[in-house]
């Protein structure tokens, strides 16, 4: 059942408006006479919908709408009217409306438009609900991640600051999330200096210096920074950095963990002095057996309590050392594995790569082999692990072997196999809200056609026939919405200017207008995204419908200069108001829906290519279109 609150000073409209919504029994309508007893009545902020009048008395139903989103209240809003000034339909659309309808015409067609617009307006609101619900859960999923992690996006603006980061830093996420320029960096090492996630977005040889260990495996950074003068007590942190891509490749942010691995730090320096001692007293002191066999003991209860698999092999990758930790991981106990050589265990350590990597270590490099899954056959344990390779030196300095601690990764890898999951349903459930709006409108309008052609009353006919163009603005909009979802979807391409211009101007009724391309002196290309067609469609349409009758040319022409290609795009119009200019290119701007110029500023900003509207009122329209070096080419070319 949908509940409406209708507000109207006429009680005659309220009585006939509530009667026939009422009769399919899935609408149940309040109605009150003024917008101030609205303001003060509950039933304002619980009902699914909102139908009010424009002219009452004291408040009319534009103030009353004002005063609605001022409280924080989204409910769906139809401005129901015999007024039918164009302002008040631009001024209600932009304070929030939902929707506009002029009272007049057959009331039976009138009401069912109505009742359509009710049910449309409280669907969309409920697939806005649906879908910001969907992007909160997975915020929760990467808000309960055990590792400190933080994300930016492009722009280097922080959208995800989860809870472990908020422990580790003391920073709450609703301080810093949105924050630029690096604020996040003064958070974590106590100034504004560049981090891994920087060298992501931004790549800077300044920041490697800051690493005393740096890796890069694809686009994947992993590092270790020592932090001693900005904070009072030393640490030590282990980050790992890589870029977040859309479903089409398309890069979107970049996110960064981070461990705080002083203790671990702190233990392979013990272990490494312990080794070194040990080394030296079975060369110089035999008489120290007794000695060594305590430290012996003392580095197996180190070892047996870390919370790493830790395994120790000479040169030849025999293994001295297999923890408790490592007994749990594989099941294998120490004594199947000391003596006998690493890779019976993981044969991914007889690949190309981590051979080549093992090779390093050994030459005196600390490395890491990133995630790899194991299974064991005699146990049956699997999983993923990653590893960290470091030489092993005796106390005279020369390398005698490897030292392997391994971390258990399977709970994030079960957290990564959730999240892609989720994305996969977020884009399949949006398929098909896109597809099911689409057969509606199309059905709907069908109905409507029939309707009009039937219907031989003159106000009736008339009713349909704004319905229609309601319907028509409706599909627009939604042609919109999924063109702009697909913006950047995919890779951007080489294009020639003149041969998106001409079939462009195919889709238009030019009658009586000549376009003129001047080719002289280049016939250009440039690398944009491939909807760049729609951008020199929305200029000519653009010049059709606001060019002020007049038009008969449109003329396009290019210049080269130091600082790229600049398209020019002009007609002998009117031109644009001095006063619209400066948000010509903004979202719903315009007398139409507004959205042909904002649509075209999208697309060419996707490759960095900018657009304006430099013309002289009066004179005509005249767009430059900035093409930046590396993105244009010439046909010869």
């Amino acid at each position: 059942m949908i509940s409406v609150l209708y507000v109207d000073d006429e009680p005659g409209l309220l009585d006939i408006c509530k009667l026939f919504l009422e009769g399919s029994g899935e609408i149940h309508v309040d109605t009150l006479t003024s917008a101030e007893d609205a303001l003060k009545n509950p039933v304002s902020s619980s009902c699914d919908a909102i139908v009010s009048d424009y002219q009452m008395p004291g408040m009319d139903g534009l103030s009353f709408l004002r005063a609605l989103r001022a409280q924080g209240n989204a409910t769906p809003f139809i401005l129901f009217t015999g007024k039918g000034r164009e302002e008040v339909v631009i001024e209600a659309l932009n304070n929030g409306a939902d929707f506009y309808l002029q009272k007049g015409g057959d009331p039976k067609a009138q009401f069912a438009e109505l009742e359509h617009k009710i049910r449309l307006s409280v669907e969309q609101r409920r697939i806005k609900t649906d879908l910001v619900e969907s992007r909160q859960r997975l915020a929760d999923i990467l808000d309960f991640l055990p590792d400190a992690t933080f994300a930016v996006d492009p722009e280097g603006r922080v959208f995800v600051w989860n809870q472990a980061m908020e422990k580790m830093t003391g920073v709450p996420a609703a301080r810093v999330l949105g924050k630029g320029n690096q604020e996040y960096s003064s958070f974590i090492t106590g100034d504004r200096s560049p981090l891994l996630i920087d060298m992501i977005l931004s790549p800077q040889k300044a920041v490697q210096k800051e690493y005393g260990y740096f890796l890069k495996e694809g686009k994947t950074l992993t590092a270790e920074k020592n932090l001693c003068s900005s904070c009072k007590i030393p640490r030590t942190l282990w980050a790992k950095a890589s870029p977040l891509f859309d479903r089409n490749g398309h890069l979107i942010g970049a996110i960064e963990s981070i461990h705080d691995i002083t203790d671990l730090k702190e233990a392979q320096k013990e272990l490494l002095k312990k080794n070194e001692e040990l080394s030296a007293t079975y060369e110089q002191l035999a008489a120290m057996e007794q000695k060594i066999r305590v430290s012996e003991a003392f580095n197996r209860e180190v070892i047996d309590s870390a919370k790493q698999g830790i395994v120790v092999t000479d040169c030849d990758l025999r293994i001295s050392v297999w923890n408790k930790f490592m007994e749990e991981l594989t099941g294998v106990p120490s004594s199947a594995m000391v003596g006998k050589r690493a890779g019976t265990v993981f044969p991914v350590l007889k690949t190309a790569s981590t051979e080549n990597l093992i090779k390093k270590s050994l030459s005196g490099d600390t490395g890491t082999s990133g995630d790899f899954r194991y299974t064991i056959r005699k146990t049956g344990k699997s999983g993923w692990v990653k590893g960290l390779y470091s030489p092993h030196y005796n106390v005279n300095g020369r390398i005698i072997g490897l030292i392997w601690i391994f971390q258990d990764i399977n709970e994030h890898k079960r957290t990564e196999k959730a999240l892609l999951a989720a994305h996969k349903k977020l884009d399949l459930l949006s398929g098909i809200i896109w597809h099911d709006i689409r057969n509606q409108l199309f059905a709907l309008k069908g109905y409507l056609s029939v309707a009009a052609y039937e219907i031989k009353d003159p106000g009736a006919a008339l009713s349909v026939k704004k319905g229609m163009m309601i319907l028509d603005a409706i599909e627009r909009q939604i042609f919109f919405a999924k063109e702009y979802a697909e913006l950047g979807s995919v890779s951007a391409a080489w294009q020639n200017v003149n041969d998106c211009i001409m079939r462009a101007a195919l889709k238009l009724p030019l009658s009586g207008i000549e376009i003129h391309i001047d080719r002289d002196p280049c016939d250009p290309e440039i690398l944009a995204d491939p909807l760049m067609e729609m951008v020199f469609f929305n200029l000519i349409d653009n010049t059709l419908r606001h060019g002020g009758g007049q038009v008969t040319s449109i003329q396009v022409s290019f210049q080269v200069s130091g600082n790229g290609l600049t398209i020019v795009f002009e007609d002998n119009g009117t031109g644009i108001p001095r006063e619209d200019k400066e948000d010509l290119f903004k979202k719903g701007v315009g007398k139409d829906t507004g959205l042909g110029l904002f649509l075209s500023h999208e697309i060419l900003s996707v490759t960095g290519i900018a657009i304006a509207e430099n013309g002289i009122p009066g004179k005509g329209a005249r767009f430059e279109i900035e093409v930046p070096e590396g993105m244009y080419r010439f046909c010869e070319e």
